[in-house]
């Protein structure tokens, strides 16, 4: 992530704004993988960490960084794209531009990115398109992503004012709609009704597709309202085929998707999804432990076991990961170890205790009736 390095340290927002604007860019760059904003910013602030260890934990070959100077109506970005292997700089270049450039600037980096990669890289001769041309819809789109990737209810709330703000500037901003439907979706079942929540999210992300017809993470939000909230499948599968297409770079499309293709029978194309969505994000524990799960339905047991001791590499205290392995090992026959893993997953201090159902698995398996009763 491009470092803030503005005398304020509340533009934190708009370098942010600007790593992930950049991600998104290069992602829509035929041919070339980039790993997704989840596993990047895994390294925000880790000035001790090697070139060559990022490279290895992305999967990548080459790494940008940088740093962003925000002075009132003035910017200045510098970017370098290091190799992995040797270390040596491939390109470099800083940027003093005024603000209303900041679309321009995004674009040019973008660009000199794939030229220093020419030899692997096509350019499509595409431009970056302003998603507005409202200069402060923009600035407060940026806070509201920022705030969104908090992932805590109040984060995602002031998320949601930013949004909302952003449309008040600009009643077309299709991308401010899209962040209004990732809000809701994200704040359906922990901290908001489903029933209240996902309809809201569809309506938002319905109002984004009006304005941005190719708009994929518009697509992926009701994509997740048909998977998960209403039931509708195969509209869901559709739905995501589509977003995969328009995004194949994009982690959670192919999640989302992931999720949906099992429920259609397709258990197997399911799991093929969830391997390519690490591959885009993989230091994302979410997505290693749902790749543990579908193994786990696909009585993969040995996959199941290894992918969710590599969640635990990820995030050590991942309940579910604890879940799968021990259920893992109950149906390979081994319920000592299968005990053994239910209780360390519920002796954390983030354990679900409807999860206490697993551990009478195990103790029934063992034939010690008066514990599991207990």
């Amino acid at each position: 992530p491009l470092a803030n390095i503005s005398a304020d340290p509340e533009n934190e927002y708009f370098s942010d704004g600007m790593t992930e604007e950049i991600i998104n860019a290069l992602a829509k760059v035929p041919g070339v993988q980039v790993a997704s904003r989840t596993s990047s910013f895994a390294f925000k602030g880790k000035k001790d960490v090697d070139i060559r260890e990022i490279g290895e934990k992305l999967g990548v070959t080459s790494v940008l960084e940088g740093s962003v100077r925000k002075v009132g109506n003035r910017i200045r970005i510098t970017a370098q794209l290091v190799n992995v292997e040797n270390g040596y700089q491939l390109w470099s270049e800083t940027y003093d531009r005024q603000l209303e450039d900041v679309f321009a600037v995004q674009d040019e980096i973008s660009r000199a990115i794939v030229e220093a990669l020419k030899l692997r890289l096509v350019d499509t001769g595409a431009h970056l398109v302003a998603p507005t041309k409202n200069l402060e819809a923009y600035t407060l789109y940026l806070k509201g992503r920022y705030n969104y990737n908090k992932f805590s209810e109040t984060g995602l709330r002031k998320g949601l004012d930013f949004f909302q703000q952003a449309l008040l500037q600009d009643p077309g901003f299709a991308r401010a709609y899209a962040g209004i439907a990732d809000v809701w979706c994200d704040l359906a079942d922990d901290w908001v009704a489903p029933d209240d929540a996902y309809p809201r999210a569809k309506s938002a992300a319905e109002r984004a597709l009006q304005r941005d017809p190719e708009l994929a993470e518009a697509m992926i939000s009701i994509g997740k309202v048909l998977c998960w909230h209403e039931w509708k499948f195969a509209d869901a599968e559709r739905q995501m085929q589509r977003a995969v297409v328009l995004s194949p770079n994009n982690a959670t499309a192919h999640y989302i998707l992931g999720t949906a293709l099992p429920l259609v029978g397709r258990l197997n194309e399911g799991i093929d999804e969830l391997r390519k969505a690490l591959v885009l994000d993989p230091l994302y524990a979410h997505l290693s432990s749902w790749l543990a799960r579908f193994l786990l339905y696909a009585k993969d047991y040995a996959g199941a076991i290894a992918q969710g001791e590599k969640t635990l590499e990820i995030e050590e205290d991942d309940v579910r990961a604890f879940v799968f392995i021990g259920s893992a090992h109950l149906a390979l026959g081994d319920a000592e170890a299968a005990l053994e893993w239910y209780q360390r997953g519920q002796g954390l201090d983030n354990a679900v205790r409807s999860y206490d159902a697993m551990i009478v698995r195990a103790l029934a398996a063992l034939g010690r009736r008066d514990e599991a009763e207990i």
